[in-house]
């Protein structure tokens, strides 16, 4: 509309908001069962699922007010390239390699057989709701499961299945999915969703810059005909879920925006996690065969410092004295201090030095 009057031009308005239609015919949906072989498919993927979420947390402790922070990065033009090229060679969409990438990592990083990612959908599934104004997001999920034999090639071609199946039954509304869970399976009312994951896109103006310019790229601009937008960060301190990743297109490749709660991971862990989601993607861009279990997720700095600054345990002592002479030096030193552990008991360094 802004470029249309900044030109002199004439703009139509969309017509007035049909909103209340939309709410009354997703009622009537309901009531007369429309979306029963939905939820029952819903119900059937999940079965079985793991709501358990063992991420290495930081911080044990889950406050009431959760604290939100996001860790903005890019993969940059070389990256982005590589992985849209194979995602076409694939004949994969873009959203489902990212997210099959995604939940990869997410399954070595837990070290979890099982996990759950959701993901939001418009919901505007017919072209009569495309001008209307209102709240029409559905959010649907995926499962994550491991298979260390499985190659990436044939992990992205299921997620990819998967993503087909959960649009084919995306009108079913998630916060009654949730119930009908938790009901029929009698969990205890853990959230279904505590990951998630969005590729963020623009219908009507691709080219842009808008979904770049949405997650708060420092930089990132967007034009309104001869009007330049320029986005400056700001941080969101809200939270929904524990860990999101957002990512976007700009003129400058692939960028993404991991929203997570900072009371439960530190900002270390979540920079380690983006560089692993660049490596991963790097590393399944030239071999899309390799199987799950060898995509490396650590860099060759972290490789060294597990491996050997993690393991530098040598320390200077007496060569002169016998080792059960330092045992009864210590026994002497704290002769109450717990020396042995077993079954029928316990014994102190004392009791140890008088045997």
């Amino acid at each position: 509309m802004y470029s249309a009057l900044h030109r002199g031009s004439s703009y139509e308005l969309p017509a007035p908001s049909n909103y209340r239609q939309f709410t009354r015919l997703q009622s009537n949906a309901l009531s007369v069962g429309k979306w029963n072989d939905q939820r029952n498919y819903w119900l059937n993927y999940l079965k079985d699922a793991n709501l358990a979420l063992s991420a290495p947390f930081d911080f044990p402790t889950k406050s009431s007010d959760a604290r939100g922070e996001t860790l903005r990065f890019r993969l940059g033009q070389e990256l982005t390239l590589k992985t849209k090229a194979l995602a076409a060679s694939l004949n994969v969409s873009l959203y489902a390699f990212l997210l099959a990438g995604y939940k990869v990592l997410l399954l070595r990083v837990t070290a979890q057989e099982d996990l759950l990612v959701g993901s939001v959908v418009s919901g505007r599934n017919s072209v009569d709701w495309t001008d209307t104004v209102g709240y029409f997001v559905n959010q649907v999920v995926f499962r994550a499961r491991w298979n260390a034999r499985k190659s990436f090639k044939d992990f992205v071609t299921e997620t990819q299945m998967d993503l087909a199946k959960a649009l084919g039954n995306q009108d079913y509304p998630f916060s009654m999915l949730s119930e009908d869970f938790h009901l029929h399976y009698g969990s205890r009312g853990e959230p279904l969703t505590r990951i998630m994951f969005n590729l963020q896109s623009t219908m009507k103006m691709p080219t842009q810059g808008l979904s770049s310019f949405a997650l708060n790229h420092a930089g990132s601009r967007f034009d309104l005909g001869e009007l330049a937008l320029e986005a400056i960060e700001i941080e969101n301190r809200g939270v929904q879920f524990d860990l999101s990743l957002i990512m976007a297109e700009g003129s400058d490749g692939l960028g993404g925006g991991i929203q997570y709660n900072a009371d439960l991971l530190s900002r270390e862990f979540v920079e380690r996690l983006a560089g692993q989601f660049r490596l991963l993607l790097a590393r399944v861009s030239r071999d899309p065969d390799c199987l799950m279990m060898d995509i490396p997720i650590f860099s060759e700095a972290d490789r060294l410092r597990i491996l050997k600054d993690w393991n530098r345990t040598e320390t200077d002592y007496d060569h002169t004295i016998a080792v059960s002479e330092l045992v009864r030096r210590r026994a002497l030193e704290a002769p109450q201090s717990l020396a042995i552990r077993a079954q029928d008991g316990d014994a102190a360094e004392g009791r140890e030095d008088a045997s």
